[in-house]
């Protein structure tokens, strides 16, 4: 567990150009994920309309990934070990405005000493765009970093997109 916390942490001073460039908000993570070797961008069209992937991603988000985990394992405070439990805060956002949906993934890992400031409601892990392709496809493009629970996330949005699994991310372990 401590080993990914330190690669989430990592992982988003990384994407932010070493804490001077934080994604505050879903655009700015856009570009981020985007311009880095070490994020994701994912695009394909689920043949589903637009109105049934926009009620399943509301759906299956609230439901999956609304979540907190907590976890205990040992860690070495000088010469002795202790045990330490990290807990981790997702929060899903869904807005649709104007024919487009975006759903927004964030993780919260508490009060850790980081670089920057952290976005209100915690670190952008995955957002997705959703734009309808036609009268019976949808368009998604997913952005995430390439570590962690965002893979994990965003295998599950693409399932829930195009209907070939409505699964829950294991966000637990």
């Amino acid at each position: 567990m401590k080993l990914r916390l330190a690669v989430g942490i990592v992982l988003s001073v990384t994407l932010s150009g070493c804490g001077a460039l934080q994604p505050m908000n879903p655009t700015e993570f856009r570009q981020v994920v985007g311009g880095s070797s070490l994020g994701t961008v994912e695009t394909f069209e689920a043949a589903r309309p637009y109105q049934q992937v926009v009620e399943t991603l509301r759906k299956k988000s609230n439901e999956c990934l609304a979540v907190a985990t907590s976890s205990s394992g040992p860690v070495f405070q000088g010469n002795m070990t202790m045990t330490e439990t990290t807990r981790s805060a997702y929060k899903p956002s869904l807005s649709v405005a104007d024919g487009q949906t975006e759903l927004a993934v964030q993780v919260d890992f508490g009060p850790h000493t980081t670089i920057g400031k952290k976005p209100e409601g915690g670190f952008y892990i995955l957002v997705a765009d959703a734009a309808p392709a036609g009268a019976s496809a949808t368009k998604v493009t997913i952005y995430r970093g390439s570590m962690g629970r965002a893979k994990e996330i965003g295998a599950a949005v693409r399932g829930w997109a195009t209907g070939a699994s409505l699964d829950c991310p294991n966000l637990s372990s």
